[in-house]
């Protein structure tokens, strides 16, 4: 118990401080939700030794994420943003339904915001999940549904787009028990496939 005890701590406090270097000039910032915040917890060197910084944070919708975007990446001014987000708006953290073109419309706004201000801009599919610990919805055709909305705009915008979901689901709709615990949260070896996904498209647009 202790021990699981401390390595929470832990995780808080190598986010907490992910989330602080290098803030005011990142090379990149990644916009997301617990996802995201998990990755700058069990990989922080991922973002320390690349510039990079985490903005995940746990149970946020794109609805939230659009409050805080401007002060998270567009005051930065990145070289590139990297979003990924949808899960808790198709797992109703708002506690109301949120529709398919809702939810890829906040995330095309925050696309479209940071192109405006010359940030390039990757976007990326929702992980896979076939059902999640805190909710009873059931989101197996929701979140290719959403995908393809979210794939279909990036490549009609000439905009990156990262298919993690592709790498980690079963023939069930649910992710890999081999690389998460609770259907939803990628273990330390789910992010080091995801940066290997992701940095092929991503070290080309930091040249």
């Amino acid at each position: 118990m202790l021990k699981r005890i401390f390595s929470t701590l832990l995780a808080v406090v190598l986010c907490c401080a992910v989330q602080s270097v290098s803030a005011a000039n990142p090379r990149v910032v990644f916009m997301g939700d617990s996802i995201t915040e998990g990755w700058g917890g069990k990989v922080p060197t991922f973002f320390t030794d690349n510039n990079f910084l985490c903005k995940g944070i746990s149970g946020h919708t794109t609805g939230d994420m659009l409050i805080r975007y401007t002060n998270d990446v567009l005051n930065k001014q990145p070289q590139v943003v990297v979003i990924l987000a949808g899960t808790n708006d198709i797992a109703q953290n708002d506690g109301v339904f949120v529709s398919m073109e809702q939810i890829s419309n906040n995330i095309f706004y925050m696309a479209e915001q940071a192109m405006e201000k010359g940030i390039k801009v990757v976007l990326c599919s929702v992980l896979p999940s076939s059902g999640f610990g805190w909710t009873t919805i059931k989101p197996t055709d929701l979140i290719p549904r959403l995908n393809t909305i979210i794939e279909e705009w990036a490549a009609q915008h000439d905009c990156p787009y990262v298919d993690y979901y592709s790498l980690f689901v079963k023939e069930d709709g649910r992710l890999d028990p081999k690389f998460s615990g609770d259907n939803c949260h990628p273990y330390t070896e789910g992010y080091y496939i995801m940066e290997q996904a992701l940095m092929p498209i991503l070290e080309p647009m930091l040249q």
